[in-house]
C-alpha cells in the first residue's frame, strides 16, 4: 500500500524509563493533508481500547455470555480528572474477573451529587478517557445517583469500590449479593484525589 501510515496501525517502539515501567515512544503522525491525500478521510483522535456503549441497552447486547471464568466486574464514579490512584484502582478492579464495566456518573449525575463543584470535563471526554485504559472492557453513562439498578440488570460478579468506601455500607450490595454477586474494595490506599488536584490547580 502506497502513502503515508497512519501511526495507529504502525508498530510503537518502547523503552524503560528509570522507574522500570513501559514508557511508550510514539512515531510522528501524517499530518491531516497527507491522511486524506492516502483517501483515508479525516484522522480521528480518539483511539479506545473498551467499547463505549451510549446506553444499558446496548451494554446488555454486547456484554459476553458468560462463562465458566470469574465473570463480569463492575465499578462506577465520575472520574473527571484522572489520576495515577484511578488507574491502579481500575487495574486491580479488573484483577477481580474477565470483564470489567465502568460506570460513569452523567453530567446531570454529578451535577447532583455535587452540586458545588463546577464541572471541568463533561461526560463523553470522561468516558473517552476511561475506554483508552487497556484495564477497561467497556463504559457506559451513569443516569442515577446509585448503581444500583443497572447493577440489578448487568448482574455482576464482582462490584467493586476503592478504599475510601465501606462494604457494609454500600447502598448496591443487597442487590449484587442477592444477584450471587460480592463487593469487592481494592486499590491503593486513598491518596490521590480528584478534589486534591483541583485545589492545587487552583492554587496555581
Amino acid at each position: 500500500m502506497n502513502g503515508p501510515q497512519p501511526s495507529a496501525l504502525r508498530p510503537v517502539p518502547c523503552a524503560w524509563n528509570s522507574r522500570e515501567r513501559l514508557v511508550s515512544q510514539p512515531l510522528p503522525r501524517p499530518s491531516e493533508a497527507e491522511h486524506r491525500a492516502a483517501g483515508r478521510g479525516p484522522i480521528s483522535y480518539s483511539c479506545p481500547v473498551a467499547i463505549i456503549c451510549p446506553n444499558l441497552d446496548e451494554l446488555l447486547a454486547r456484554l459476553p455470555p458468560k462463562q465458566d471464568g470469574r465473570g463480569i466486574v463492575t465499578t462506577n464514579g465520575c472520574f473527571e480528572l484522572l489520576h495515577v490512584g484511578h488507574t491502579r484502582y481500575l487495574a486491580a478492579a479488573k484483577a477481580e474477573g474477565d470483564c470489567l464495566v465502568v460506570l460513569v456518573n452523567t453530567d446531570a449525575s454529578m451535577a447532583r451529587l455535587k452540586p458545588d463543584r463546577k464541572l471541568l470535563v463533561p461526560q463523553a471526554e470522561r468516558m473517552e478517557v476511561l475506554a483508552a485504559l487497556a484495564s477497561v472492557d467497556f463504559v457506559v453513562p451513569l443516569e442515577g445517583d446509585t448503581p444500583t439498578s443497572m447493577l440489578a440488570h448487568i448482574r455482576p460478579a464482582v462490584h467493586v469500590k476503592g478504599t475510601d468506601y465501606d462494604a457494609e455500607t454500600l447502598p448496591e450490595r443487597e442487590v449484587v449479593e442477592r444477584q450471587g454477586g460480592r463487593i469487592a474494595i481494592v486499590g491503593p490506599p486513598k491518596e490521590w484525589s480528584s478534589t486534591d488536584l483541583r485545589r492545587r490547580l487552583a492554587d496555581g
